[in-house]
């Protein structure tokens, strides 16, 4: 029994190593695999901003149609916010930016002179066309209407009346400078009439005896005005510049029109020559006058336009053997008669000159009485009729816009009354209803 005994324990110490052994490979494969390899977590990759875009964009233009003052607002993207960064062309026309921020600007629409006009944003070095806008233009006319009792000096802008001066007043000549509006004519006190402008309806006496306000032009801050005042009983031709007098010539003279070239003043008028006849002068600021060409014929120079340098005049000449009056008009003082005076009397009363093109308006009638004259005007010399001839009529003033003719004048109602009008491209426009007479002598538009 001992030997058995001692045999179980030596074979039980034999085992323990190998049992050792199993166990200590057992923790070992445990520790050795432990199981599948995750792959390692990436973090996730924020992507660069996108490079910003700085260019200049435009959205919306509102309104599409304006006219002169109105507010147009650019809708975009990327202008400056500092409004004098921004450039702004209508037309070609720089306007100012009133309001600025990066998606939108504010202009105030200019004048223009045509009808379709492209709009560019500049900044900096990046220029974008906005796209097109339309412009209309705004219409006026100088004038008077008679209130039953006196004349009153008016403006109809649009066809809406504005009055201007007071009871016995009228309103010959306008200019439009900005938002100024400046209008001539005369206003009666007591019993005698006196030139005066208004200039936003305040009024500006000119005269200091029996006078008139026939034209007005501003250059600049400058108020030039011409017209006529009598002086020791005769009327003389006289020229204001911003309210001081200067006498024209000595006597029976008139200063009808004037217009501006650089720091010159140029009238067109008339004067009563030693031999008695009646010739066209143009004066140069207050020097002596010229005569624009000799003649022993009646001659008149009603009204004035400078254009390239160029100085035209419109008024009539009498034919040298009937006597009648030719319209006509004078280019750097050679003549130009519209009509031959045969038969006729006619009458140029405005002058317009748009490029090439010569637009003179007026009026003609056959030499015989009773016989209503017929309102016309001329372009390079054909005449456009723009009444029939059986009620009188009268073409005071023209202007051309694009390629819109624009004639003010009066034609009398059945009941005898004058009706004022313009005719748009010979179509009639009617701002006065006939109730008491009205005549117009002046039309622009803007």
């Amino acid at each position: 029994m001992k030997l058995s005994f001692l045999k179980s324990m030596k074979v039980a110490t034999m085992a323990m190593p190998m049992l050792c052994i199993i166990c200590l490979m057992s923790c070992k494969n445990d520790n050795d695999n432990p199981g599948p390899v995750k792959p390692p977590v990436t973090p996730p990759v924020t992507p660069p901003d996108p490079p910003q875009d700085t260019t200049l964009k435009v959205t919306s233009i509102s309104p599409a149609t304006v006219h002169y003052g109105d507010t147009v607002m650019l809708t975009g993207n990327n202008f400056s916010a500092t409004a004098t960064r921004n450039t702004v062309t209508i037309g070609g026309v720089a306007v100012p930016v009133v309001v600025a921020s990066t998606t939108s600007l504010k202009v105030v629409t200019p004048a223009l002179d045509k009808t379709s006009n492209e709009v560019k944003i500049e900044k900096g070095s990046n220029t974008v066309a906005a796209g097109n806008i339309t412009y209309t233009p705004d219409v006026f006319v100088a004038g008077l209407e008679n209130n039953g009792a006196n004349s009153v000096a008016k403006y109809w802008k649009n066809g809406s009346p504005v009055v201007v001066g007071p009871v016995a007043s009228a309103a010959y000549s306008m200019y439009l400078s900005g938002n100024d509006i400046y209008v001539a004519g005369y206003v009666r006190n007591v019993n005698t009439n006196l030139a005066t402008y208004w200039k936003n309806g305040t009024a500006v006496t000119l005269g200091v005896g029996e006078s008139a306000a026939k034209s007005i032009f501003i250059s600049g801050n400058d108020v030039h005005v011409s017209g006529w005042e009598i002086i020791n009983g005769f009327d003389n031709a006289r020229y204001w510049k911003n309210g001081t007098a200067f006498q024209l010539d000595p006597a029976n003279s008139s200063g009808n029109g004037i217009a501006v070239m650089g720091s010159d003043a140029y009238v067109i008028g008339s004067r009563r020559s030693s031999q008695g006849v009646f010739e066209p002068v143009l004066w140069k600021n207050n020097e002596p006058g010229i005569v624009l060409n000799i003649s022993n014929q009646h001659r008149f120079g009603n009204a004035i336009y400078i254009s390239g340098g160029d100085i035209y005049a419109a008024g009539t000449q009498n034919n040298a053997t009937t006597g009648l009056p030719m319209a006509t008009y004078w280019k750097n003082g050679d003549p130009v008669h519209l009509t031959d005076g045969a038969l006729t009397d006619a009458i140029a009363t405005s002058i317009f000159v748009s490029g090439a093109n010569v637009y003179v308006a007026g009026y003609e009638a056959l030499h015989d009485p009773g016989r209503p004259p017929v309102a016309k005007y001329w372009k390079n010399g054909t005449e456009v009729k723009l009444t029939d001839g059986s009620k009188s009529a009268y073409a005071n003033s023209i202007f051309v816009w694009e390629n819109d003719v624009y004639v003010l004048g009066d034609e009398e109602n059945p009941g005898g009354a004058k009706i004022l009008k313009y005719w748009k491209n010979g179509t009639s426009v009617n701002l006065t209803d006939g109730l008491y007479p009205a005549s117009g002598y002046c039309i622009l538009l803007r």
